[in-house]
Formats: C-alpha cells, structure tokens, sequence
C-alpha cells in the first residue's frame, strides 16, 4: 500500500470525526468502509501525527480528534 493510500484513508477517518466528537471504533470502521488493514493503517498514521486521540469508553474503545 502507497503512503498516498493510507492518507486518503486517514483523511476519510478525519472527515467522520469532524461530524461526531468522539466515535467507537467498530462504528467509526464501518462508517468509512475501509478493510480491517486500511482502517488499522489510517488510524495509526493518525495517532503517529497526534491528530487523534483514543480512549476506553464504556469498555469499548473510543476516537475523538485532538483539538
């Protein structure tokens, strides 16, 4: 996969959390209709740049973008 990829992907992620303030993952992963790996890639480009932040919520996990 091209690091070109894995950034749209990221931004598709970016895009849904910009509608919600914080999102469970499975919701947010079904929302982008990424595969397991595209989506898994995204949100660690994401979390790698401190554009995201995830947290437990609930007992499950959460992602909010960081402000």
């Amino acid at each position: 996969m091209l690091k070109k990829e894995i950034g749209e992907n990221a931004g598709t992620i970016w895009q849904l959390l910009e509608k919600e303030a914080d999102m469970p993952v499975n919701k947010l992963q079904k929302q982008s209709g990424l595969t397991d790996k595209d989506f898994y890639l995204a949100i660690g480009w994401l979390s790698r740049e401190n554009k995201i932040y995830i947290f437990e919520k609930d007992k499950k996990l959460h992602v909010c973008l960081v402000e």
